[in-house]
């Protein structure tokens, strides 16, 4: 993308770290933001320091695991935006404790944000950005956690 004046992005895991850095690039290009957290204070203090930049910023408390809160936060963003042209799947969950130690409901969380928040923003906002074509952007953020996690998990299994 070349033109980023009047666009729309919409990041998940946008209240700190690369999506707070993502959304603050986005807005000082001209774009409009959306972001997206779990975790209510620090979405506030985000969206605070965005709307300092710019007044095109939208800010929503989701579990992106959740595909009723995906669905209403796609819905959302349309009604305030009328389109999407950057989705980007940032939100990111992990552990330091060793894999064997971890009970079923920590996998679940783990999983339920790196795997199920991927495709339900894959699946609740690529049909925004597709409706209007004018073409877009995906992108899919991981972490050296997210792979150290995977390792400690291979590490396990050839033992």
């Amino acid at each position: 993308m070349r033109d980023f004046e009047g666009k729309v992005a919409f990041i998940t895991g946008g209240s700190d770290g690369i999506g707070l850095a993502m959304a603050m690039t986005f807005v000082r290009k001209g774009m409009q933001v959306a972001i997206a957290d779990l975790h209510q204070d620090q979405l506030r203090d985000a969206e605070a320091m965005l709307l300092r930049e710019s007044p095109f910023v939208l800010a929503l408390r989701v579990d992106v695991a959740d595909r009723r809160q995906m669905a209403w936060a796609s819905r959302a963003v349309e009604e305030h935006f009328g389109k999407l042209h950057v989705l980007c799947n940032n939100a990111g969950a992990y552990s330091v404790a060793p894999a064997d130690t971890e009970d079923h409901a920590e996998w679940d969380w783990i999983l339920g944000v790196n795997l199920l928040g991927v495709i339900n923003g894959l699946l609740h906002f690529l049909p925004l950005i597709k409706s209007h074509a004018e073409g877009g952007h995906v992108v899919n953020t991981s972490s050296t956690a997210r792979r150290s996690m995977l390792s400690r998990v291979s590490r396990i299994a050839c033992v």
